[in-house]
């Protein structure tokens, strides 16, 4: 009869979701710098086959990443929409 009514885990999930959104916001910031920067090299006339090849395999990674950090930094909650949801429930 000692069970707290709120689990103490939840709370601390809770206050993960800001520092989890502000990480996957600074990731979509650095993937489309990243992104752009490839773009960039790929445009230089004095690019090297080399430059060109590892400027393509940045851009074909940076963009599902920085797709899959977007909608995370979209998709978390805040902390009081989190106890929303929860006094909600």
């Amino acid at each position: 009869m000692n069970e707290p009514i709120i689990s103490p885990w939840l709370i601390y999930m809770i206050s993960l979701g800001k520092p989890i959104g502000f990480v996957a916001f600074v990731g979509v910031v650095i993937c489309i710098g990243l992104y752009w920067i490839a773009v960039g090299v790929r445009s230089e006339r004095c690019a090297t086959e080399d430059d060109i090849a590892e400027a393509k395999t940045v851009q074909k990674w940076t963009l599902p990443i920085g797709i899959v950090c977007l909608v995370l930094s979209i998709v978390i909650p805040s902390e009081e929409v989190c106890y929303r949801m929860l006094i909600a429930s």
